[in-house]
């Protein structure tokens, strides 16, 4: 079902819409975002932009291949490149908050684990 994608363009959050998450696929064992990616987190910008009073949460997550160590520390470059990335488009840093989950598994193919979410958090939400 993912497989194949790289940047993921929005994906409505099913409790409340005007919460939108947009996801960021990566390689294995890569934190460099590709022009999908870099897309993805350009959109993302851009919803952020509207309403100078949300605040972006940047969460990285990893495959459950290799030590946990490692698959904390990949995603947590993973949510910091997002981070630069959002900030380099124009969301300012002071609304951006980056977090790392470590390993995680999948319900469909092992893409679903490389990636990073970004929400875009309305005032009052």
């Amino acid at each position: 079902m993912l497989a194949g994608l790289t940047g993921c363009a929005y994906v409505s959050k099913q409790y409340h819409p005007a919460m939108p998450t947009f996801l960021v696929f990566f390689s294995p064992w890569s934190s460099t975002l590709d022009a999908g990616g870099a897309q993805t987190t350009s959109t993302a910008a851009a919803a952020a932009l509207k309403d100078p009073d949300a605040t972006v949460q940047v969460v990285g997550f990893a495959s459950t291949i290799g030590s946990d160590a490692a698959n904390q520390t990949l995603a947590q470059q993973r949510a910091a490149a997002v981070e630069a990335q959002l900030i380099a488009d124009g969301v300012d840093a002071s609304r951006v908050t980056a977090m790392s989950r470590g390993a995680t598994t999948y319900q469909f193919t092992p893409q679903e684990s490389r990636r990073v979410e970004i929400d875009i958090v309305h005032a009052g939400f």
